[in-house]
């Protein structure tokens, strides 16, 4: 078994799930809407960071020595423990039982474990994660998330599959969020050049499932591929559809290619512009 500090040691992504939906703030929201679209960012998020967090350790247990400030989520209060002897083997990822601060600006505390059969590049490799009284900026995580790597398609692109079955518990007494998503990506520029990552981009399709603490439901659905560019912190574009119940659809937009934090919703035809945190 291995144990590391993070202290010691800098990191870069080896792989990326490529999915971050950030929350928003809406211009000229009408206050008598609920923000069941905040809902569902929020769940991607958190749900979708668990991989990057988990990349993170990876890279950081496996291969290169540095400062902790270049980490984006870990923070230097963290500890991270491989299990090599487990099959399939345990990556743990602890950030202490009070609130540890991620470059990001996220607070953590409790544990992610992630179990993986194999490398991510690998057809075949299944890579599970689970939480242990892990808490987001005082939001309580729980549930699992899996990763499958499904091989080539047609083209030539890795593809991988997400399936994620959480409840976010909101931080105040906020009530809970059900969440349950299933995913493909597909890697589809920046395979052969391992050592730069900055020129991957993964097209995202599928569709999730909420429901919030008063029991109404809602539903999203990428109606066109999301593209992410792993040199850009934001999708730089496609187009999400959010059905909920008893309400009229929203049509989420990120655009046509840019690089950069607008984007649009439609509802009964009025379209507002948003800003991406």
């Amino acid at each position: 078994m291995k144990k590391f500090n993070i202290l010691f040691f800098s990191v870069i992504f080896i792989f990326i799930t490529g999915f971050i939906f950030s929350s928003c703030q809406k211009n000229q929201q009408s206050t008598n809407e609920p923000t069941y679209s905040s809902d569902e960012f929020l769940a991607q998020s958190i749900f979708t960071n668990s991989t990057d967090i988990g990349n993170e350790a990876y890279n950081v247990v496996n291969f290169f020595k540095s400062s902790a400030a270049e980490t984006n989520y870990l923070g230097g209060c963290s500890t991270i423990t491989l299990d090599t002897n487990a099959r399939p083997r345990v990556l743990t990822i602890d950030f202490g039982n009070t609130n540890c601060k991620g470059k990001d600006g996220r607070y953590r505390r409790g544990k992610i474990l992630i179990s993986f059969n194999g490398p991510y590049w690998k057809p075949g490799t299944v890579i599970t994660y689970r939480f242990d009284n892990y808490f987001v900026n005082d939001n309580k995580i729980s549930g699992s998330k899996s990763i499958i790597n499904r091989g080539l398609n047609k083209k030539g692109h890795l593809i991988f599959t997400t399936e994620v079955i959480g409840v976010i518990t909101k931080k105040d007494n906020g009530g809970t969020i059900s969440w349950t998503s299933k995913f493909i990506r597909e890697w589809a520029r920046g395979m052969t050049t391992p050592k730069d990552r900055k020129d991957d981009v993964f097209l995202i399709t599928g569709t999730s499932y909420g429901v919030r603490a008063n029991g109404v439901a809602w539903e999203s659905k990428i109606v066109k591929p999301l593209v992410k560019i792993l040199s850009c912190k934001y999708f730089v574009a496609g187009t999400v559809n959010i059905k909920i119940q008893g309400r009229a659809t929203r049509v989420l937009d990120y655009g046509e290619g840019l690089c950069d934090n607008i984007a649009t919703i439609t509802i009964n035809g009025e379209t507002k512009t948003i800003t991406l945190k």
